[in-house]
């Protein structure tokens, strides 16, 4: 149960360029000395053009445009420790998976003063702070583009999940979906009193073939801290559920399983796509019995048959 193309900036700051000085020094090399020796030097900051990379389904990262901005430090194993930018770098750090697919991280420094903020299509997604980009890319083939703030982002169009009813079970239809190859028999809940009841006091017997439920959202939403709206519990659940997050264009992001609690208890432990490390908005949520789906790749797009 539930309780009640992104562009995200990174702030870099801006170089104090000194005008006057830049037309002073064009008058002195004009009438050939103006009496006194500049001690100070001005840097021309020329616009940013935007990066554009892409990462291939076996983890090749390849920029396309772009790459006079970039300065490569180095692949490091997830988790090794990061030397901070300096003041005039944004240091961009792109995870994928690596030979043998295991997950490695590249590392490059961005050689601009600018705000930047970054265009998505594909799975990947990114978390950001202070001179700092973290691209995550482990799903199927992505484009990135990393581009001036302010720069709006192309945004493809949404893709409803809207799978035909097979039949019926106390009030909601049966529907057939898929994802990554795994077909599923699910529940379905597209109103906000099915939404807001989940599936309390069933157990793994009752459901028999049916493998869990599947919440469809009328908007992205993200988890509120402040009132606590946006994340599922489970409270009364009779069986072991997993949960998983997709975005709006029903494209995986994060999940696993969870905990269960007593039918009367109001401090039952919430759950979030954010709480997985991942700053997506979802719109449909899978809430299955444990095991019947495993380990799926972000991006994974999640189909009606």
């Amino acid at each position: 149960m539930v309780t009640a193309t992104r562009t995200a900036t990174v702030k870099a700051p801006r170089v104090r360029g000194c005008a006057a000085l830049v037309v002073v020094l064009a008058l002195c090399a004009l009438t050939s000395g103006c009496g006194w020796s500049p001690t100070g030097k001005a840097s021309y900051h020329p616009p940013f053009t935007p990066i554009e990379i892409s990462v291939n389904t076996e983890g090749k990262v390849t920029f396309s445009a772009g790459a006079e901005w970039v300065t490569p430090i180095g692949t490091f194993g997830i988790g090794a420790d990061i030397d901070p930018p300096s003041d005039d770098e944004t240091l961009l750090a792109i995870s994928h998976r690596g030979p043998e697919g295991r997950p490695v991280q590249d590392r490059y420094t961005i050689s601009s003063t600018q705000t930047l903020g970054v265009c998505f299509n594909g799975s990947a997604y990114g978390e950001f702070g202070e001179h700092r980009i973290f691209l995550n890319a482990f799903g199927a083939a992505s484009t990135i583009k990393v581009v001036a703030s302010g720069t709006q982002c192309p945004r493809p169009p949404q893709k409803r999940v809207q799978p035909e009813a097979t039949g019926s079970r106390g009030g909601y239809k049966i529907v057939q979906v898929q994802v990554g190859g795994k077909q599923l028999t699910v529940l379905l809940a597209d109103n906000p009193e099915k939404i807001a009841y989940g599936m309390p006091g069933i157990t793994e017997a009752q459901l028999g073939q049916v493998d869990g439920m599947l919440y469809t959202l009328s908007a992205p939403q993200s988890f509120d801290p402040a009132t606590g709206n946006g994340a599922f519990v489970f409270p009364g659940y009779r069986f072991a559920p997993e949960v998983h997050f997709f975005d709006a264009n029903a494209r995986y992001w994060a999940g696993g399983p969870v905990q269960v609690c007593a039918a009367d208890r109001h401090d039952c432990h919430p759950y979030y796509a954010e709480l997985y490390g991942v700053p997506v908005p979802y719109q449909y949520v899978l809430e299955l019995v444990s095991g019947r789906l495993g380990l799926i790749a972000p991006g994974t797009p999640l189909m009606a048959v």
